[in-house]
């Protein structure tokens, strides 16, 4: 790029930065449909399988049936979980997340909260105990904080039912 202070080098500058951010959406686009196609897999794989096994052996009793028509419902749910993260990673890449920040009591949010992440807890047999010492007003957008708590609770309990079961009494937290 000439150093010559005149159009020439601001046309130079503008093309340049025109083409790093197409380079950034080539890059995001890229890694959006490497993402998709790795998560997609398995949900598919399994849908697959199960509707092969319902097709190839119809001698299968009505409880295996079912059972399979479960699994490929509870697949289906997990491809809808995953299309949707995948659109909120794009809107987060993309800047385009609109934020509805407000002052809140963290006090308030974290009593919601944990009733909550109790709830989902509670499913997996598993306790849920949150020690917060917060009592001031934060600034946040509530909507989006509590689905990435709530996120981050789901995919603790996923983790803890493939452990050991833990004694009664055991708390996440």
């Amino acid at each position: 790029m000439p150093n010559t202070g005149d159009e020439i080098e601001r046309m130079a500058v503008l093309l340049n930065d025109m083409l790093d951010r197409l380079e950034a959406s080539y890059n995001a686009v890229k890694r959006f449909t490497s993402e998709a196609s790795h998560e997609f897999r398995t949900p598919l794989s399994i849908i697959r399988l199960q509707t092969e096994r319902l097709l190839e052996h119809p001698e299968l009793s009505e409880l295996e049936r079912t059972n399979a028509l479960h699994e490929q419902m509870e697949e289906v749910e997990n491809l809808s979980n995953i299309i949707d993260s995948l659109l909120f990673l794009a809107k987060a890449d993309a800047g385009a997340m609109p934020l509805s920040l407000q002052l809140i009591d963290m006090r308030t949010f974290l009593d919601d909260f944990k009733s909550d992440a109790a709830l989902l807890a509670s499913e997996h047999s598993v306790g849920f105990e949150l020690r917060d010492e917060i009592s001031q007003d934060w600034i946040m957008d509530v909507r989006w904080i509590r689905q990435v708590l709530l996120n981050l609770v789901s995919n603790a309990l996923a983790v803890e039912v493939c452990l050991p079961k833990q004694p009664e009494n055991a708390d996440i937290g």
